[in-house]
């Protein structure tokens, strides 16, 4: 199967530029005779290769589209590599194939990947050292309590299922957080009341 993938932008790509990508697909595919059995769209193409097997293809017109930082072209990269997924990079006419040479790259780029992560991991080290060396306070302060939680404002809906006997397992299922979250939610009612 050939999978042809054109990404949008997290900003919002323009009709132009989506039009200019279905082009260069549409004549890639052409002048190569192949037929794109498949044409999806999205930010990220994550959502594209968890529908992909082993032995097809992807085709995208840049590099870039492969993810929206180097952490999620690597990734993808790697899903292909193991899923032993084709893809073709039409703008430099690229094509990545599970051999040596695109597990060399993955191993380079894997490298490249920690290392960004291990510069960006100190630059915010050296930054929270400078603002402490300077005074500042950094967090929240010991022993202080989040004045909102998940719960807050939801104490009369809370209140109005336990009149109804529903169990407390089953309120914070149906309120979507865990159980030890409701019985703090609770105590912290009941300390209201008492004060």
């Amino acid at each position: 199967m050939i999978c042809a993938y054109v990404q949008d932008s997290a900003l919002g790509e323009d009709d132009a530029s989506l039009a200019c990508q279905y082009q260069s697909i549409q004549l890639f595919t052409r002048e190569n005779n192949l037929t794109v059995d498949v044409w999806h769209r999205g930010i990220d193409t994550e959502e594209t290769l968890v529908r992909l097997h082993a032995g097809d293809t992807l085709l995208v017109c840049r590099f870039s589209s492969l993810g929206v930082s180097l952490k999620k072209v690597w990734r993808s990269l790697s899903v292909c590599w193991n899923k032993n997924i084709k893809i073709i990079v039409i703008q430099n006419k690229n094509i990545f194939e599970k051999n040596s040479e695109m597990h060399q790259l993955l191993e380079a780029m894997e490298l490249v990947v920690k290392i960004e992560t291990d510069i960006r991991s100190q630059s915010v080290r050296r930054r929270l050292q400078q603002r402490r060396r300077e005074g500042k306070v950094l967090g929240r302060p010991f022993g202080s309590r989040n004045r909102k939680t998940k719960l807050s404002g939801r104490e009369e809906e809370i209140t109005s299922l336990l009149a109804q006997k529903v169990s407390k397992s089953a309120i914070a299922k149906r309120l979507g957080v865990n159980r030890m979250t409701l019985y703090g939610h609770l105590r912290r009612m009941e300390e209201q009341k008492a004060a």
